[in-house]
């Protein structure tokens, strides 16, 4: 969700005036893993390795030691630049979103604190997700000019990307109903603006790296055993760096998160269930620049999960939606319709989980994810 991303656009359209329908992954890039099938829904309820990149309080609940991993495509887009490029003209910008490379987008180990007569003392997390996605390349469309004269052989390459390297702890209480999680956050960031223009060639390439801290909470209300609650705040996270040039954005925002997930049991004569729940995203405390307009940020995902049984394992089955709405001028919304399912074989150690998002800006989104425990 926040990662640093936003930036080298800015570089690329400095006019007041253009337009720009960018697919806003900056802040509302998903990592990965069970929850991108489901709009989103129980990246803050949900107990696995990706708890300590969103809510820290999940790992009270990973007692054996775990270990995921997520792969994904890495989004990009295109844009056709038309209108004046030049320093007073006005730039107009069509954007499309594109499907982009698979990589790995989470890595992470989940190990229990033992504890007297086989508890545990909580649970520590040490992962590596990537937090946020921008590539777009732009290229002149019919009539583009620069001054005012003809700019034909324009194209511009602008990326923006963040890692996060999460330690975090989770413990639960002594009857499981509420969990809590703090963690320290380690953000790289990633800037580049390649731009070649009949004015000349310019190159800006920069790495900046800074700090937060994270904390959440996970509860089962009384007498609510089948629905959880989850919260967690990451602080804004100032950037340093720059190998010795400006940086183009100089803070990344902080994330609030909340959400709700309700099991329902009963189905198919008690051998089934179901989950469902939503989930709030709200991305504060970003700074604008001369080049960026960085706004507050509010997502919000909707969605299910159907676990069917059979005799070798459960198949979950996932719908959902994610409303993402633009993050600031030059960043456009990225609404997007998701699914997937999975894989739990009886009596096994791993699990395997595959989804799908069809975004409106265009493109689509893809992930793979695994989860192995070990020992009993």
């Amino acid at each position: 969700m926040s990662r640093m991303r936003y930036l080298s656009l800015a570089l690329a359209v400095a006019p007041a005036a253009a337009w720009s329908q960018v697919p806003d992954l900056v802040n509302a890039f998903d990592a990965g893993g069970r929850a991108v099938g489901m709009g989103g829904v129980t990246s803050v309820t949900g107990s696995d390795t990706l708890s300590g990149y969103y809510n820290p309080a999940g790992l009270g609940y990973v007692n054996r030691a775990t270990l995921g991993l997520t792969f994904r495509n890495m989004p990009e887009s295109r844009t056709v630049v038309t209108g004046d490029i030049g320093p007073t003209g006005t730039q107009r910008l069509a954007t499309s979103g594109q499907g982009g490379p698979t990589a790995m987008g989470h890595a992470g180990v989940a190990i229990p604190i033992g504890g007297r007569n086989g508890s545990t003392n909580g649970t520590v997390a040490l992962t590596l997700t990537k937090g946020g996605v921008l590539r777009d390349l732009r290229t002149g469309g019919a009539g583009l000019t620069e001054g005012g004269n003809p700019a034909g052989g324009y194209r511009q390459l602008l990326k923006s990307t963040t890692d996060f390297v999460n330690l975090s702890y989770g413990r639960t209480t002594g009857d499981g109903a509420f969990n809590y999680g703090v963690g320290i956050v380690y953000a790289l960031n990633r800037q580049m603006n390649h731009k070649v223009a009949p004015s000349g060639t310019s190159t800006f390439d920069a790495d900046a790296t800074g700090l937060g801290l994270q904390v959440g909470i996970l509860a089962t209300p009384p007498g609510g055993n089948n629905l959880s609650f989850g919260a967690s705040v990451r602080t804004p996270i100032k950037l340093r760096g720059g190998n010795g040039s400006p940086l183009i954005y100089e803070r990344i925002p902080g994330r609030m998160q909340a959400g709700l997930a309700f099991r329902k049991d009963g189905f198919r004569g008690g051998r089934d269930f179901m989950v469902f729940g939503a989930e709030l995203s709200y991305f504060f405390g970003g700074e604008s620049s001369a080049f960026i307009d960085r706004d507050t940020q509010t997502m919000f995902g909707i969605g299910g999960e159907y676990h069917y049984s059979m005799g070798s394992g459960v198949i979950p089955v996932r719908l959902g939606y994610n409303f993402i709405q633009k993050g600031g001028q030059f960043f456009g919304p990225r609404n997007t319709f998701t699914f997937g399912l999975g894989y739990r074989p009886s009596n096994s150690d791993w699990g395997i989980d595959v989804n799908w998002g069809r975004p409106q800006s265009g493109g689509s989104d893809f992930s793979l994810s695994l989860v192995y425990r070990f020992g009993k």
